[in-house]
């Protein structure tokens, strides 16, 4: 699979914390065409993983206005996976990646990028219960 490098926002990157963690951003002024009104997805490969007591992991792409994501984020696709799913997609006989799509048309002009749109594009993870002891992912826009 050829990774347009400039998509990718994680490369073995350690998932930490309570908070929430956030990857590398894609600036939007930057890339305005990204997706042109087709539809997008964040791939995700979990590299390693282990729960420590965490019952669920919720990943979700945000846009803000801040690179660093600390303003108010705007979710635009999300999912949520049980401890069990992730430590399943850790083996390396069944590397799964995990996929969610993205609406390229959020406000109705047709792409991510409008007059009003946010300007940074990344992921957020969220844990349920406990922190994971281990976890590291991989991820790229496509």
């Amino acid at each position: 699979m050829i990774v347009d490098q400039e998509l990718r926002v994680a490369n073995g990157a350690t998932v930490r914390g309570s908070n929430p963690d956030y990857s590398s951003e894609i600036d939007l002024t930057i890339s305005p065409d990204l997706a042109n009104g087709t539809e997008l997805y964040a791939v995700i490969v979990v590299d390693t993983y282990t729960a420590n007591g965490s019952a669920s992991t919720t990943i979700d792409i945000v846009t803000d206005t801040e690179s660093d994501f600390s303003g108010t984020n705007r979710v635009i696709g999300s999912k949520t996976l049980t401890a069990a799913q992730l430590e399943a997609r850790d083996d390396d006989a069944n590397k799964q990646p995990i996929v969610i799509r993205i609406n390229p048309d959020q406000d109705g002009e047709g792409g991510l990028v409008s007059a009003d749109a946010e300007q940074y594009l990344g992921l957020k993870f969220s844990h349920a219960t406990a922190t994971p002891s281990a976890f590291t992912v991989t991820a790229y826009f496509t």
